[in-house]
């Protein structure tokens, strides 16, 4: 039997500190960091007092140390994030609970698209030429990730769909270079 609860929700890209920091970057902290902090810590107890079960966070740009003009806020907590759940998982080595991390790279969600639509048509079309390579559907990676998930017996694993390999395959590949996920948006 199963228990997994998967943590780490994503809020939106902003403009970085430069331009000012708003609500809505306090409000990506308090998303990515601290709603995954306390779900994490509520799972935790739960799952020690019945015996088993499975945490995972999500990691995010910025959770590599991979930096970007604009990211500064979000990527902090996906950094910040990757060392809670490396933590985790040392603290909770002794215990019947397992902690990993699932790293879904790109993933073309509501959120995503929503981002990109308040971009200058400049940067969106330079994000679009590395997205279209990169990115996938949630309907594409989910079944890998439930796969990964289902079949984990043990602690500390990362599971990852974007993975270097996967990259540099993408980026050498006509297939990849050639798609075009946005039209269907308006993008």
């Amino acid at each position: 039997m199963k228990n997994v609860v998967i943590t780490g929700s994503t809020k939106g890209i902003g403009l970085g500190l430069a331009k000012e920091f708003l609500r809505s970057e306090c409000t990506v902290v308090n998303t990515n960091l601290t709603g995954t902090m306390y779900g994490a810590h509520t799972a935790l107890k739960g799952m020690i007092v019945q015996g088993y079960g499975q945490i995972y966070n999500v990691d995010g740009y910025g959770s590599n140390d991979m930096m970007r003009t604009g990211f500064t806020v979000y990527g902090a907590t996906k950094r910040a994030l990757r060392y809670f759940t490396e933590s985790l998982i040392q603290e909770a080595e002794s215990l019947p609970v397992q902690i990993g991390r699932i790293s879904p790279g790109m993933v073309l969600t509501d959120l995503m698209i929503d981002g990109l639509r308040k971009l200058p048509q400049e940067q969106l079309e330079a994000i679009k030429a590395i997205y279209n390579v990169l990115a996938d559907s949630v309907k594409t990676v989910t079944p890998f990730l439930v796969k990964g998930v289902l079949a984990n017996t043990e602690t500390g694993v990362k599971i990852s769909w974007l993975t270097e390999e996967k990259i540099q395959e993408r980026f050498n590949s006509d297939e990849y270079n050639c798609r075009d996920l946005f039209s269907r948006y308006g993008l």
